[in-house]
């Protein structure tokens, strides 16, 4: 920060009267008389610049707007007074300050105790008086909240058919994406490859899905991960039942398949890769989603019943 010295210095008379600074002495009156013209005359304001960078501060030490800045800039010498204000008028903080100013100060909300001023709504009130009495008072508002970023795990099931999205579904001619895959799993879908033939250019079965999930604060994801809850198919093809397999894996940003994992036919939770979720949530700061891969091929007969998305973020609670 710059900050500027003025000093107007006083012409030495014959007597040699000492010069002088041209603040105000303490034994001189500070405002003048109504109607009593200063010195200099000046009748205008001083200008005021009061910039706040956020509107809300959030006190609690987390390293999220524990503190805001707050640059006040004057043109001239003045005498500065900034105010913190409650909504009942009650004066939280007062700051002063002499000269030409150009100065960042720091709102904490707290006090000079280090406790936390009481949740709410503020104003800062700044007023610069120069050597003349002129008066110039800025405002600004501002939200002191009590909220803290904390991480949370949000953990969501969708059934098979839910997460299959639009033009996603690749079945080969010889093949099937059976609708429910059981009478008891609604909802539900058999991957089953070569169904209507043996040629295995035509036996895959694949389905890009996604899911819509929630925003996290500033796009502040930590991790991914995603379980599939399902089994080999009863009967049929050449491999069913424990012996049946599905692949999985995510789509990241870039369009790429990753964090691949391969499920046996096992009737369990089937979990893929936990991955760092920043590099698969596409859409952060408006409708965030993610995308993930299921297929098969080679006469595996897969029965998907559902799908667990866990996914860490930051919120203020």
């Amino acid at each position: 920060m710059r900050i500027v010295a003025l000093l107007a210095i006083v012409a030495l008379t014959s007597s040699a009267v000492p010069a002088q600074a041209a603040e105000p002495s303490p034994l001189t009156p500070y405002h003048r008389s109504p109607g009593q013209p200063g010195a200099a005359g000046d009748e205008q304001p001083p200008r005021l610049s009061v910039r706040r960078y956020e509107t809300a501060v959030y006190p609690h030490r987390d390293r999220y707007l524990d503190r805001t800045p707050v640059d006040v800039e004057t043109n001239e010498w003045v005498r500065l007074t900034i105010e913190y204000v409650d909504s009942a008028g009650k004066v939280a903080e007062t700051i002063r300050r002499e000269g030409t100013i150009d100065e960042r100060f720091w709102l904490d909300a707290r006090t000079a105790g280090g406790t936390m001023w009481p949740a709410g709504r503020y104003l800062l009130r700044a007023t610069a008086v120069d050597r003349d009495g002129n008066v110039r008072e800025t405002e600004r508002r501002f939200t002191v909240s009590h909220k803290r970023l904390v991480k949370r795990t949000w953990r969501r099931t969708f059934s098979a058919a839910d997460v299959l999205t639009q033009g996603g579904i690749d079945v080969g001619d010889c093949s099937t994406l059976k609708r429910p895959a059981r009478s008891d799993w609604r909802e539900s879908r058999g991957y089953y490859s070569m169904t209507k033939c043996d040629n295995a250019d035509e036996g895959q079965v694949a389905s890009v899905n996604g899911v819509w999930v929630p925003k996290a604060l500033e796009g502040r994801y930590d991790w991914l991960q995603i379980s599939m809850h399902g089994a080999g198919a009863r009967s049929g093809g050449l491999r069913n039942g424990p012996d049946a397999y599905l692949n999985f894996g995510y789509y990241n940003k870039a369009g790429t398949f990753t964090g691949r994992a391969e499920f046996d036919g096992r009737m369990i939770e089937h979990f893929g890769p936990r991955v760092k979720a920043n590099g698969f949530v596409r859409d952060k700061d408006s409708a965030p989603y993610i995308l993930f891969w299921t297929g098969l091929a080679g006469g595996s007969r897969y029965d998907v019943k559902s799908f667990t998305v866990r996914l860490r973020r930051s919120v203020l609670r």
